[in-house]
């Protein structure tokens, strides 16, 4: 028999849809800096949809989560770079600028200084593709990844375009199958119990 557990107040599972990849008008809801190791700094920005279908997509993830240690699931990195000159620190002040110049473009009279409880309510364009992930059963799963921020502008206008997948590094990633080949409904197995 089964051991019994308070079925009655445990939530079931709801249906869930998976953000399509594309450019969306997102919110920052909230910013925070935090330091690494090396000493240098990154800013972590909470960030959900705001507008059409999907508005608050990622709150509503949020609330779905139980326990003690929920997380924010769409969250944005961004390196504060060290000016000390290296490839990697061009790279991450280029993508500072790309976000700071978006901010400014999607949010009339703010003007960046440096100061990131101000990001908080702020508008700015996502760019979505698919992260790959392992699973704790070691099968690769994907979420939604904001890859790249935009101007709210060229979000609605249509002007971006979607960044390549982030696949999971040291997994096959197979060609879908021939599913006349091996089907479950054609197999027969012995069922192990």
């Amino acid at each position: 028999m089964i051991k019994k557990f308070d079925i009655d107040k445990t939530k079931e599972y709801g249906e869930f849809q998976m953000l399509p990849r594309g450019g969306y008008v997102c919110v920052i809801m909230g910013a925070k800096i935090e330091e690494r190791t090396d000493g240098s700094q990154v800013v972590v920005l909470a960030m959900d949809i705001a507008e059409g279908e999907y508005a608050a997509y990622f709150q509503q993830q949020f609330s779905r989560q139980s326990g003690d240690n929920k997380i924010w699931p769409c969250r944005y990195w961004l390196n504060v770079p060290k000016d000390d000159g290296s490839e990697h620190d061009e790279w991450d002040k280029r993508k500072f600028k790309t976000f700071t110049t978006s901010l400014e473009k999607s949010n009339e009279g703010y003007k960046f200084d440096w100061d990131e409880t101000k990001f908080n309510g702020k508008l700015i364009g996502g760019l979505f593709n698919y992260r790959e992930f392992e699973t704790s059963s070691g099968t690769v799963g994907e979420t939604p990844n904001l890859a790249q921020v935009r101007s709210v502008d060229a979000i609605r206008k249509g002007d971006f375009k979607i960044p390549k997948d982030k696949k999971l590094a040291g997994f096959a990633h197979p060609q879908a199958a021939d599913s006349s080949a091996d089907s479950f409904a054609q197999a027969e197995v012995d069922i192990p119990f």
